[in-house]
Parts: structure tokens; C-alpha cells; sequence
């Protein structure tokens, strides 16, 4: 049995095209066996030989096409050779022959009537019951929806706009609970869109044929349940309509109509096939996260900048009398809130209803607005998109909202200067100073106590560390279209070296454990998937608790796939590998302008930031079809989208400040930017020692400088100081891990330019390894009053530079790494098995002075 091998399906070819005619499905005549023809992203022929065309089992047999005529494609592929040919296909390997004829699936509801009591939404000659919504316009619309072309035979097509702006449809009516009835037909490029459930709950529309090794049509726009995917994938091949019939029942709410009690649910049938029975939808993400959930909403068609098409769709509309107004109190409906309890409503067509006010910025249902709007370059930009030229005033003080590196900011004293910019980058430089404008909307300063305190909108500005005030980084974009020169830098240099990935690739080939068991589950991981898809933000919003999480698992996902996919690629030599990553980052590096805001900004910032260089100088330094103009835009991004998030260090946590500084590390390699580089060393050998405790710092752990002293309760627990306690072990199992991966990932990349962090805090390290493993099975030490323990996807790295590099025996942690193997991925813990178990010395530059 083969894996499937084939990354995304059914591009290359349109409605038009004279070769569409080899496309779909064939079977044999006893139905044993059946055939999917399809095309590559690169224009290529393939077909799946399988035994169930719904299974999403790998196929029994990949072929591929290598003469194509207008009438005929000649195929072999594994010893079997063959020709498609009027619609039959023959194919023969060692005497067994293959007969298939081309035939067409049909959905049982296709065509079906609305049935007496239901609303026709559209019946193919108009777009009354609809309202045309721009982009992230998810609530409101306006008319006439006149933006969508209604074709000859009652079909609805998607239009791109010339602008390249997204206009979606949604419903005059609103709707809770209904049932639906809709048709839609791909036409044969990549597809991505959806319709969502009261503009909240999305199922996706995308090109998912052939079945076997595609990721099903299913739900989008979901948290929880996280990865739901559909057992079977039943979907046709482009260009043949589909059906979509599902049942949705609205979220319930108690007698206030603010709390909810029960979670919406769905059930949906795909082309006759039900793929969701009464499945719960507990949270929604993305976009739609801030509207919170609702008793009603109207129903979305999304515009993504794909062409595809509707026809026959009606709804029964099932709606709860009384839940009109049902609502959970996120960002409530219509309102705009001010201190004193005073409320404004706003009216207008770009409004897209639900806004609140909160420290000078406005926050509306789905999407950040401003009253002000800029022109830059002939272009209009609101906030929303960059969250420009917001100001709020605080005394003589003016804090500058909105675009991350909207300005040229020094400071020098009390005295500011403010410069524009042509290229809306930033230099931030303080000299002396305690605040700079970074081009963030100011909000009241946040005092230490954890994010569970925070407001939703709180910045970086109430959590820097004015230990790192007067550090100078040029945060400017380079306009030149060509890489930073090197400076020394060893390439590649990220966590891992040349040397080191050859060594990776041979143990696997050779089925060497543990990287042979950790590459299978890389390769089966939704993160090594062929066909991934990237999901790029113009700005990332992340609130305490992922509330709202508008972007934030989006691009912890995306960049997890990223280093992903640059590792299969120096493992396996698959190009198709290198040139996803190449997508994913070139996706993020084109469309990140806003940079990182709300509470957990700055350390999404961080976590992410840390990991796009991994996957970047991966395929930079070993892979050639990476263009410079792509890597110097990458740089820029990296530059001008995380740099001003984490320059200056975080006093909340200490797992936020280290992970600032393996960023920044990161970042300063992959960049060639020594000042960033030693910025990241800087933060390191300050928060470190304040992280794990030994017994020689005295009696109490040693302060972080610039914060006083950290946070070491937790609910009003003390936790003894004992050798190798971690700051946060009394919070929690999660964030200690969190911290000593920044730690290790750090040194390591240090190590790897010849920097030895590691030898400076060796005994905190390595206490605070044995120090966790001794509560850890097989050890199993009576764990303390209020502290937890648990197995966590990091202490590889470390535990390879203590124990394999330098021989210290470390009997706890000796014992728990080989249950904790092969190590998955978790925020910036990625992989660490596959890297680092038992690599040793394998490729390290020499220790520098």
C-alpha cells in the first residue's frame, strides 16, 4: 500500500480546458475497483487506483500521466502501465489487466423542492432574500447584493472583484434553528470557502477529490471541537454539483438571554452521506470569534477570491420565538460602551454592528474600526485592516494606535520626535526614555498577576521591561528586494545544522529509533500534510485565554507547519515539501501589515516568532527555489511584525521573556542581525537565573532585572524554594514546560553559533530536569501540595546537550525521557525527538570566547 503522495488536487485546469474531459471517476465492471483522475497544483496527471471511493485510506496504486493528447493520456506508474482513452481506462502490470469506465456520481437529494413551508433564498433569478457583505462585514450587508453574477441555467457564481477585496452575500432574514438545502460546484481551480451558520459556525467549501489522502469537506472557523474531521470524504470532482442538506439547532441561553447553557449543534449530510450527526460546536475562532454567539444570525456565503457556484437554495426556518435577542455579553450587539456606563449606538453601512469602546479603540463584530482613515500611497486604509492613526489622549501624552510600524519614533529624554516614514516601517530607540510609541492603541498599564486580570484589549505597553528601554534595533524595512549580507552567522543555525539534518535523514532511512517512530508521526501529522493550506492575517489578535483568538492558532498552526514541512523536505529530498513551506511563509510574509495586538499579543508574537526562522533557514540554506526577493520580504516581516512586540522583554511571566529571547535569537540568525541576536542573549542571561532556582541564590530566587521580584504563588500558595523549582511550577504543569523549552531552544541555538549558554546556568538546567522528572513516572516521588506535574513535548534538547554531549548521568530525567518519546508539537515545541534524541556533538561550531 502506498502513502498518498499527491499535494493539492484539481489546479491547472478550468471549465474550458479540452483535457477536463479525462477528469473524475471510473470503476470496473463488478465495482471492485475504482480509478480518481485528477490533477496536480502543477498541472499534472494522476490517478488513485482504490477499492472505495469514499474511503480516505491511502490509494492501492498512484499512476501518473506522461503522454497527454487531446484524446489520450498514456499512465504508469509502481510496474503498471496504461492509457485513458473515450472515457475508458486500461491499465495491465505482470499479466492482470484493469478495464474502468468513466461514470458519474449523482447526490439522492440533488435537485431537490423546498417543501411548502420553506424560504427559497435563491431560485436562480434573483438576489432579493440576500445583502452583499464586504470583507469581515459579517452582521450588516447593504444593498443591493449586485456583486455576485447569476448565470444562465440559475446558477450563482462567485465574483472576484477587480479591487481584490472579498464581497460576500448573507441573509436579510436572520435565522436560529433551520434546515438547508444547498447545491455548489467547484469549476476546477483551488478552492477555499463556506457557508456559515449565522455568520458564526462555517462549513467549508474546498476542492477535497480525490478522497484518498485529502482532507474532507468539514467544518472551518471552529476551536472546538478542534480537528473534527469527517470518517469519510465523499467529494466530487470538480465541475459535478454537490449537495449540502444539514439540520442546525441554535445555541441555547438561560431566562437573562446572555448565558448560554447549551452549545449550537449540527447535522450535516455531504452529497446523501451524513458526515456530522448532532455534532456539538462548543467555540467558534477566527473573525467571527469577537461576535460572540448569538440566538439568531443570518446565513453567510463567503467570498475567499475563488470562483465557485450556488444553485437551489431554501431554507425551513425552525427559529425559537423570544431568542431575537439572545446574546452572550462579548462585545454586545449595537452598543458602544464608556466609562460611566454611557452607551452610543452607530449607525452606518460600514459598520458591522456589534462595537465596543475600551481605552480609546473601537472593536466591532468582526473586524477592528476606526472613524479615521488614512491615505497612503493612493490607497485607503482603515482600522480593521492596520489599526491606523487611533489616538488617545492621557495628559500632554499622545499614545499613536493602530499599524505596527506605522512611525519612526526616538526618544531621548523627555523630549519626542515623531518622523514619518515612507515605507510605514519603525526604528524604535530609547535613550533614557520609559515609553515609546510602537504604533499600538495605549491602554491603561497592566499590572503583574497573570492574564486572567488582564482587559481584552491591554498592550505591550503596560508589561514591558524598562531593563531593556535604551536597546537600539533597527526595526526599518529594507526596500532593496535582497537578503540582509551575512555577518558571520552559521547557516543553517536554527536549533539545528547541516551536519545534524544529514545525520536526521540517515536514521530514518536506516530505521534508526527514536527518529524513525517521531518522522512517522511528522509525516502523518496535520502539519505534514501534502495538501495544508495556509490561513494568513493581516493582523493577529489575541486575547487573554485565546478571547477573542482572531489569527492566533491560525498562525501558531501555520508556522508549525512551516518548520514542518522544512524538515520533510531535508529528510525525504520531496520538493513538494520545500515549496509548502516556501507557500506558508510567502502567504504570511504578503498579507501580516497589523502585526500583534490585544493581551496575549506580545507573547504570540514571541512563540511565533521563534519558530518561522526554524522553517526558514531550513529551506534558505537547503533548498534553491526560494527567491531572494521572497527571503528579503520573510526578513522584513520577521523585522517589522514581531521585533516591536518583543524588543523590550515582558514583567508579566517569565515563560513570556524567554520566549522574547529565543525569538529574538532566532530572528537575529536568520536576519543577520547581530543587534537583535545579542538583544535575544542579553534577555536570556537576565531572566534565566530568575527562572529556575537553586539553593546558593539564598533564600529567596534571584529578581529578573528591571521587574523586581516574580511571581512564584499561586492562589496564595508559597511553593518551598528547593534546587531546580521552576516560577511558575505552583500555576501549573503547562508554563514551566513552556519556559524550559525557551531555555534549552535558546542555548541551543546559541550552541550552534558557538555561544555556550548552556555552560552558564548548566546546574540550573539540569536541576531543574531532575527537579520535574522525579514526580514523573517511573519515578514516581509523592508530589507536593498544590504543585502538578506532567509529561511535556520539550527536555530533549537539553537532555542531549547534558547527558549525550557531556556524560552527566541525570538518573530522574534518565528514566522519564524514553516515556515521554516521540515528543509532538505544543506552541514552540516542535518536533524535539526527531532533532535532538541522541544527536550528541553531530555538526557544532567551535565554543567562541
Amino acid at each position: 500500500m502506498l502513502l498518498f503522495s499527491v499535494a493539492l488536487v484539481n489546479i491547472g485546469y478550468g471549465q474550458d480546458s479540452p483535457n477536463n474531459q479525462f477528469i473524475g471517476d471510473y470503476k470496473t465492471k463488478s465495482s471492485h475497483r475504482f480509478a480518481q483522475v485528477y490533477m496536480t497544483e502543477k498541472g499534472e496527471y494522476k490517478v488513485n487506483i482504490v477499492t472505495n471511493l469514499i474511503s480516505r485510506d491511502a490509494p492501492l496504486v498512484i499512476l501518473t500521466g506522461v503522454n497527454i493528447s487531446k484524446k489520450t493520456i498514456d499512465i504508469k506508474g509502481e510496474g503498471w502501465i496504461g492509457k485513458i482513452e473515450n472515457g475508458n481506462l486500461k491499465i495491465s502490470k505482470d499479466g492482470e489487466n484493469l478495464k474502468m469506465n468513466y461514470f458519474e456520481r449523482s447526490s439522492p437529494t440533488m435537485n431537490a423542492k423546498p417543501p411548502k413551508e420553506a424560504i427559497v433564498l435563491f431560485n436562480g433569478k434573483n438576489l432579493d432574500a440576500w445583502l452583499k457583505a464586504e470583507s469581515k462585514d459579517w452582521l450588516i450587508g447593504s444593498e443591493p447584493a449586485d456583486n455576485w453574477a447569476i448565470l444562465s441555467g440559475g446558477i450563482l457564481e462567485v465574483t472576484k472583484q477587480p479591487s481584490g477585496s472579498h464581497e460576500s452575500l448573507l441573509t436579510k432574514q436572520k435565522f436560529g434553528d433551520l434546515k438547508l438545502h444547498l447545491e455548489f460546484r467547484l469549476l476546477g481551480e483551488k478552492t477555499n470557502g463556506g457557508v456559515y451558520f449565522m455568520s458564526r459556525y462555517e462549513l467549508n467549501i474546498k476542492d477535497a477529490y480525490p478522497s484518498a489522502g485529502n482532507t474532507p469537506i468539514g467544518f472551518g472557523n471552529i476551536s472546538k471541537p478542534k480537528d473534527l474531521y469527517p470518517a469519510v470524504n465523499v467529494a466530487y470532482p470538480p465541475l459535478q454539483w454537490q449537495t449540502f442538506d444539514i439540520d442546525f439547532r441554535a445555541p441555547r441561553f438561560d431566562k437573562s438571554g446572555t448565558n448560554k447553557i447549551e452549545n449550537a449543534k449540527i447535522t450535516v449530510s455531504h452529497n446523501g452521506v451524513t458526515i456530522y450527526e448532532n455534532v456539538e460546536l462548543e467555540e467558534v475562532k477566527g473573525a467571527t470569534g469577537i461576535l460572540g454567539e448569538a440566538g439568531v444570525g443570518p446565513i453567510y456565503l463567503q467570498d475567499h477570491g475563488n470562483v465557485y457556484q450556488f444553485r437551489n437554495i431554501w431554507v425551513v426556518d425552525k427559529t425559537l420565538k423570544g431568542t431575537e435577542n439572545h446574546h452572550t455579553p462579548i462585545l454586545e450587539s449595537d452598543k458602544v460602551k464608556k466609562k460611566g456606563g454611557n452607551k452610543k449606538k452607530i449607525e452606518g453601512k460600514d459598520n458591522a454592528g456589534a462595537v465596543k469602546k475600551t481605552g480609546g479603540k473601537k472593536v466591532t463584530e468582526g473586524k477592528v474600526k476606526s472613524d479615521v482613515e488614512k491615505k497612503t500611497g493612493g490607497k485607503k486604509v482603515t482600522e480593521g485592516k492596520v489599526n491606523n492613526e487611533v489616538v488617545k489622549k492621557n495628559g500632554d501624552k499622545k499614545g499613536t494606535g493602530g499599524k505596527v510600524n506605522a512611525e519612526v519614533v526616538k526618544k531621548t529624554g523627555g523630549n519626542k520626535k515623531k518622523t514619518e516614514d515612507k515605507d510605514n516601517a519603525v526604528v524604535v530607540k530609547k535613550t533614557g526614555g520609559k515609553k515609546v510609541a510602537e504604533g499600538k492603541v495605549k491602554s491603561d498599564v497592566v499590572k503583574k498577576g497573570g492574564s486572567s486580570n488582564k482587559k481584552i484589549d491591554a498592550n505591550y505597553e503596560g508589561e514591558k521591561n524598562p531593563f531593556y528601554a535604551n536597546m537600539t534595533v533597527s526595526l526599518i524595512a529594507d526596500t532593496s528586494g535582497k537578503p540582509a549580507k551575512t555577518v558571520g552567522f552559521v547557516h543553517p543555525g536554527i536549533l539545528v545544522n547541516g551536519e545534524q539534518l544529514i545525520e536526521i535523514r540517515r536514521r530514518v532511512e536506516a530505521g534508526i529509533e527514536p527518529q524513525a517512530s517521531a518522522f512517522e508521526m511528522l509525516k502523518n501529522s496535520p502539519f505534514g500534510a501534502k495538501d495544508y493550506m495556509a490561513t494568513p492575517r493581516d493582523i493577529v489578535s489575541c486575547g487573554p485565554y485565546s478571547k477573542p483568538n482572531l489569527g492566533c492558532k491560525d498562525e501558531q498552526n501555520d508556522c508549525a507547519a512551516a518548520y514542518s514541512q522544512a524538515l520533510l523536505w531535508s529528510i525525504t529530498g520531496d520538493k513538494i515539501y520545500a515549496e509548502n513551506a516556501i507557500k506558508i511563509m510567502n502567504a504570511w510574509s504578503s498579507t501580516l501589515v497589523g502585526g500583534h495586538n490585544y493581551a496575549n499579543g506580545p507573547v504570540q508574537a514571541a512563540w511565533t516568532g521563534s519558530v518561522w526562522p526554524r522553517a526558514a533557514e531550513i529551506i534558505r540554506y537547503t533548498y534553491n527555489n526560494w527567491q531572494d526577493s521572497d527571503v528579503a520580504k520573510f526578513q522584513n516581516m520577521l523585522r517589522t511584525q514581531y521585533l516591536p512586540s518583543i524588543i523590550h522583554g515582558n514583567c508579566e511571566n517569565g515563560n513570556k521573556e524567554l520566549a522574547m529571547s529565543e525569538a529574538l535569537i532566532n530572528i537575529g540568525v536568520f536576519n543577520d542581525d547581530r543587534a537583535v541576536y545579542e538583544l535575544g542573549i542579553k534577555m536570556w542571561r537576565g531572566r534565566t537565573p530568575a527562572y529556575i532556582y537553586l539553593e546558593s541564590d539564598g533564600p529567596s530566587p534571584i529578581d529578573p532585572p528591571g521587574c523586581g521580584t516574580a511571581f512564584w504563588s499561586n492562589k496564595g500558595y508559597t511553593p518551598d524554594f528547593v534546587n531546580g523549582i521552576l516560577q511558575e511550577t505552583a500555576r501549573d504543569a503547562h508554563h514551566p514546560g513552556m519556559g524550559f523549552a525557551s531555555i534549552s531552544n535558546a542555548a541551543e541555538t546559541a550552541r550552534q553559533q558557538g555561544v555556550n549558554l548552556f555552560e552558564e546556568e548548566g546546574k540550573r538546567i539540569m536541576a531543574a530536569m531532575e527537579f520535574q522528572a522525579q514526580y514523573l513516572p517511573p519515578n514516581n516521588v509523592p508530589i507536593p501540595a498544590n504543585l502538578k506535574f506532567a509529561h511535556t513535548k520539550t527536555w530533549e534538547i537539553a537532555y542531549n546537550h547534558f547527558h549525550d554531549r557531556l556524560g552527566n548521568p541525570l538518573p530522574n530525567m534518565s528514566v522519564v525521557i524514553p516515556t515521554n518519546r516521540p515528543t509532538g508539537t505544543d506552541h514552540h515545541m516542535l518536533w524535539e525527538t526527531l532533532t535532538h534524541a541522541g544527536i550528541g556533538n553531530i555538526g557544532l561550531s567551535p565554543i567562541k570566547n
